[in-house]
């Protein structure tokens, strides 16, 4: 590959167009990962394998998003970004399909561990081309549309996951799900970006990869993100993922309408509220009740997530906005990793989720969100998305 990055970026309607594609192919990437979630799972459990192995396929994923961090800032800086994302993408397909042939545990989660990394490396590679096609004042909007995109894609690409074995056989299940990753390529060819000289930097650094200062904004998305996935975990029809793709669309309503003019602290609120809401009347057991939490559930993370982006966003000093959206990426990867694992180990749902969003909403009321005001960098308005 030759070596340039990104110039300024691209003024009027092909910078919007552009940045709305490299969204649309964040979605399709997130659906495809998804839904190597559901499948990888699915091949386990019909293994015979136990849930600390079945846990632990999902661990090795969430390992591999951290391999590649140090050397973020060199790949972006020192690469073409678009033909950044073409090689992660190629190797998040490559992997996938071997995933459907892998015999042993061992080549599954080594299998795992490399589309960890691949997806870390594609998905830093659109969101940085995401800023680079909008203009400063639309980057925080971009970054929220991005986010929103690869939020709903999750629900779905489970859904679909769990839906394929049983309608085209292993064999082809991974074929299909890796169709979406593939599109997503297509839908990115078209994008244009200019291009300058590249950069000299370090082949190993923090820069686009961790922001030590962010520590208590982790330490309360991480809770957050493991109740979300603990419910992933638990959830098996594909029509509950359904559900709380829906849901999921509530919650840009309620972002976007509902709450548009409310205090910061009701946004993540109100979100863990609905979370802890949805997963009490989901263990009442009745359809309607079910249909009902599953929604809640969905708007719930759909907000909490997109909250605390804007948070992680609005933190940094200058330059160092990419350094937090992955700051931010691996959090929450990391805490849906986790959550899943422990609901594939047989943690009781509904008490895990309850203690863990109570603790995340004790910890964000008392520590993190006064904390933040003190330390952000940026002025602190909801209304800019």
């Amino acid at each position: 590959m030759k070596t340039n990055t990104i110039d300024a970026s691209p003024a009027g309607r092909q910078g919007h167009s552009g940045a709305l594609a490299v969204c649309v192919a964040g979605a399709l990437v997130g659906f495809s990962l998804a839904a190597l979630v559901a499948l990888t799972t699915w091949q386990m459990r019909h293994a015979g394998h136990g849930g600390l192995l079945v846990g632990a396929n999902v661990l090795a994923f969430a390992l591999g998003v951290w391999l590649p961090g140090p050397l973020n800032a060199y790949l972006i800086e020192c690469f073409y970004r678009k033909r950044l994302f073409y090689g992660a993408a190629a190797v998040l397909i490559a992997s996938g399909l071997a995933s459907g042939l892998a015999g042993t545990v061992a080549e599954i989660l080594a299998l795992r561990m490399v589309q960890g990394g691949a997806a870390a490396v594609a998905l830093l590679a659109l969101g940085t081309l995401a800023n680079d096609l909008s203009s400063s004042t639309r980057r925080t909007r971009t970054d929220t549309l991005l986010s929103w995109f690869r939020r709903i894609a999750l629900p779905c690409g489970l859904g679909v996951g769990a839906w394929l074995p049983g309608a085209v056989g292993a064999n082809l299940a991974f074929v299909f799900s890796l169709v979406p990753a593939a599109c997503a390529m297509l839908v990115v060819a078209p994008v244009h970006v200019p291009f300058r000289a590249p950069l000299r930097r370090r082949r190993c650094s923090c820069d686009r990869f961790w922001l030590p200062r962010a520590l208590p904004l982790v330490l309360n998305l991480l809770p957050a993100a493991a109740a979300a996935g603990l419910f992933f975990g638990t959830v098996t029809q594909p029509s509950e993922y359904g559900c709380m793709a829906i849901g999921c669309l509530l919650g840009v309503w309620c972002e976007r309408v509902a709450l548009a003019g409310a205090d910061e602290r009701a946004q993540i609120g109100s979100g863990l509220l609905m979370m802890a809401a949805g997963t009490l009347l989901y263990a009442h057991g009745a359809t309607a009740a079910a249909i009902l939490s599953l929604l809640l559930l969905g708007a719930g993370i759909g907000q909490v997530m997109s909250r605390f982006l804007l948070y992680f966003l609005k933190l940094p000093g200058h330059c160092q906005r990419a350094t937090a959206q992955h700051t931010y990426m691996l959090t929450g990867e990391t805490g849906l990793a986790l959550g899943y694992a422990a609901a594939c180990g047989g943690v009781s749902t509904c008490w895990g989720i309850l203690t863990l969003v109570g603790f995340a909403l004790a910890l964000y009321v008392w520590v993190a969100h006064p904390w933040f005001v003190k330390h952000r960098d940026r002025d602190f308005k909801f209304r800019e998305v």
